[in-house]
């Protein structure tokens, strides 16, 4: 009894051991996950904000190249304004793409692999196949077992057939 006792005390803790492993590793899991979602919109929100910027600095230089009527209206602040704007776009396609929301939230674009078959479960199928033919091959045989009672010498001696 004291050894079952001891046993037990073991496996217990053990188990108290393992889950708060895997706990641990879980946490550490979400939270790694969690920095990167953050830096994504962290990113995202900056792109917004530098595309807004670009995208305004451009359109008031060539407003007010308009109202003084200009005709050149490439000055460096419409110039910096869109090239700001454009490089923004271009920050925003990165970190908006599919492939990295995919890596931060820790999710494979792999299909996953077909499960696996225990071998009992392979066992059990054999069975039941061949117990599915034998009820095949049964339903098959007692026609033709019908079929050579009727050619048999013996057969013209029951009236019913006749």
């Amino acid at each position: 009894m004291k050894i079952l006792e001891m046993i037990l005390g073991f496996l217990t803790q053990q188990g108290r051991a393992a889950v708060q492993e895997n706990a641990e590793s879980m946490t550490r899991q979400i939270a790694n996950n969690a920095r990167r979602i953050s830096k994504l919109l962290a990113l995202t929100a900056i792109f917004v904000a530098l595309l807004c910027s670009g995208i305004t600095s451009a359109y008031s230089e060539l407003m007010s190249s308009i109202q003084r009527s200009e005709t050149n209206w490439t000055g460096a602040i419409f110039l910096g304004g869109l090239a700001l704007a454009i490089a923004s776009i271009g920050g925003l396609v990165y970190s908006l793409g599919e492939k990295r929301w995919l890596e931060a939230l820790n999710v494979s674009t792999d299909p996953p692999p077909p499960p696996q078959a225990s071998p009992i479960e392979n066992a059990i199928a054999v069975l039941l196949l061949e117990a599915a033919n034998e009820l095949r091959e049964r339903r098959k045989s007692p026609g033709e077992s019908h079929e050579t009672r009727a050619s048999a010498p013996g057969a013209d001696e029951n009236p019913a057939h006749a």
